[in-house]
C-alpha cells in the first residue's frame, strides 16, 4: 500500500499540484478526464470538503472549478511541495518560486498572470487610494450589513479612478479576504447595467461584492 504524505496544511502533493494545474487552465477544466496526471476521487472529494474545488455536473461528465478559496490557495502557495518525477517537479518547483516571490513583491493577481491581461503595479499610494475609497463606497451601500452590494451601484461612486484601478482594489480586497465577489446566476435577476459593470475573475463574471470585514 502507498502511504499518503501530507503537508502541513494538510493536503496530498497530488491535491496541491491538481489545484496549480487547475490555477493555470484558467481555473476550470470541462471534465475530471482532462486533468492529467489524474486526482483519484477520494483526492477530489477532500478538496470539494475544504471548498477549495467544485465539481459540477455538465451533461453527462463532471467539470472542476477552483472556488475563490482555491485560487487564494494557489496565490499563496504557488512554492507547495509537489510529487517529484524524472526531476521535472524540481525544475517546476523554481519557477513557481519564482513566480510566487514576484507576484507577493508587486502584489500582482495570479489571475493576471495566467490571462496575460495589462497591469500597472500596485502597492502605490493611488491604489491604496482606491482600495480605502472603495471600501467607504461600500460602506456607504450598506457595508456589511448588506447582504449584497451591486457593481453597478458601487462603480458610480468610483468615478475618480480608472476601471483597471477598481478592478486592481476589488481583487486584492477579496484575496486580503476582506471582501467576496459574487456571481448573480439567475438571467432575470441582472440587466445590461450589471453586465456592464461585472468583472471577470476565472473567466466568469462576477455582478457584486459581500463586506466581510475589515
Amino acid at each position: 500500500m502507498t502511504e499518503v504524505t501530507k503537508t502541513a496544511d494538510g493536503l496530498d502533493p497530488k491535491q496541491r499540484r491538481a489545484l496549480i494545474q487547475l490555477a493555470f487552465s484558467d481555473g476550470h477544466l470541462g471534465k475530471v478526464g482532462d486533468l492529467k496526471p489524474d486526482l483519484d476521487t477520494k483526492l477530489r472529494a477532500g478538496l470539494v470538503g475544504r471548498k477549495l474545488l467544485e465539481q459540477k455536473k455538465v451533461g453527462r461528465g463532471t467539470a472542476l472549478e477552483l472556488t475563490d478559496g482555491g485560487w487564494r490557495w494557489v496565490m499563496e502557495n504557488l512554492d507547495s511541495e509537489l510529487p517529484g518525477k524524472d526531476g521535472v517537479s524540481a525544475l517546476l518547483m523554481e519557477v513557481l518560486k519564482r513566480l510566487s516571490g514576484f507576484l507577493r513583491a508587486n502584489h500582482f493577481n495570479l489571475t493576471d498572470v495566467i490571462q496575460q491581461r495589462q497591469v500597472t503595479p500596485a502597492g502605490n499610494a493611488e491604489e491604496r487610494d482606491a482600495k480605502e475609497a472603495l471600501l467607504q463606497a461600500a460602506e456607504d451601500l450598506g457595508g456589511a450589513k448588506a447582504s449584497q452590494i451591486r457593481l453597478r451601484d458601487l462603480r458610480p461612486k468610483l468615478a475618480n479612478y480608472s476601471r483597471q484601478e477598481v478592478d486592481a482594489a476589488i481583487r486584492e480586497l477579496q484575496v486580503e479576504e476582506i471582501l467576496s465577489v459574487i456571481p448573480i446566476d439567475l438571467p432575470t435577476d441582472i440587466d445590461e447595467r450589471d453586465r456592464e459593470a461585472a468583472i471577470d475573475i476565472a473567466e466568469k463574471p462576477r455582478h457584486a461584492i459581500i463586506v466581510l470585514g475589515r
